[in-house]
């Protein structure tokens, strides 16, 4: 083969060796310090240098043009994609005060939550200083969903107030009550229709029901089979159900006597439930407990 397509072909590879194994700059970049050095774009780079400086700014935009010739300069030669080059400063703020109160109140809401790891973000530059955390404020329809926004309240010496938005993702598994089977309207739930599963957070749209719950809740809409339940599925389940069989208490003679009677409709402890014995007999009673009544 002739020398000279031998060596055009070397060069050939190696322009293309080189250009693969270039080094590129991407459209952002963030630096913890006012000044931006060559480091922040590529940290392999042994000698490193000053590019720019923020000048109080928390972001600023730079030349691609400009950063390829003063790299070149150096003896670096870099890649471009896009015209400019937006360099953030990084935020500045103490994070795990911010995740353990997130996470209290993650876990005073939902009960059988096991959080693996929380990640937050202020939404714009944020730099903390001396600025002292007071507290969190995070909308409680949020408290269900494993992404969101959330604020934190800081104060500075002379106690006034900033107000800071945050971002916020969880990584967590959730104990849960689904359906074993499609549960009618009106059914009080139990450990024969429900089951008790543990789901990715991130699954959830709204508040599921407690599983400490179960035989305290009683359905007020069609259930689907493997449906998660969730609290706007229930209500309260009364003390005594229409149709149970109540033990209802009365004195005669100075002996208190016990009999079964069945319950004409829904009562809680308290109230005045309407029973009718074996005989026919109607009764007006008050509940004392679950499935007993007293006759007034």
């Amino acid at each position: 083969m002739n020398f000279r397509i031998i060596l055009s072909l070397f060069l050939f590879f190696g322009f293309l060796f080189a250009k693969e194994n270039a080094l590129t700059l991407k459209q952002k970049y963030y630096c913890d310090d006012e000044t931006i050095y060559a480091s922040d774009f590529f940290p392999e780079i042994k000698e490193d240098f000053e590019v720019a400086e923020l000048k109080n700014k928390s972001r600023i935009q730079l030349s691609s043009r400009k950063l390829k010739e003063l790299f070149l300069e150096k003896g670096i030669e870099v890649e471009t994609s896009h015209p400019v080059v937006l360099v953030i400063k990084s935020s500045s703020y103490e994070k795990e005060p911010l995740v353990e109160e997130l996470k209290k109140s993650f876990v005073q809401s939902n009960k059988n939550i096991k959080i693996k790891s929380i990640k937050i973000k202020p939404k714009s530059f944020f730099e903390q200083k001396n600025l002292v955390l007071k507290n969190i404020e995070i909308p409680p329809q949020n408290l269900s969903n494993s992404k969101g926004s959330f604020s934190a309240f800081y104060s500075d010496e002379k106690n006034n107030l900033k107000r800071v938005y945050f971002s916020y993702e969880i990584i967590a598994k959730i104990s849960v009550l689904k359906a074993k089977h499609n549960i009618p309207n009106g059914t009080i739930l139990n450990s024969i229709n429900t089951s008790i599963q543990e789901v990715d957070f991130k699954d959830l749209r709204v508040a599921p029901l407690d599983t400490q719950s179960l035989s305290k809740s009683k359905t007020k809409s069609y259930i689907q089979e493997g449906s998660i339940i969730t609290e706007a599925m229930v209500i309260e389940a009364p003390d005594i159900a229409k149709n149970d069989e109540v033990a209802m208490v009365y004195k005669e003679g100075g002996v208190v006597i016990t009999i079964s009677a069945k319950a004409l409709h829904d009562a809680k402890i308290g109230e005045t439930v309407k029973l009718k014995t074996q005989s026919g007999k109607t009764y007006n009673a008050i509940v004392t407990d679950k499935k007993k009544a007293k006759l007034e």
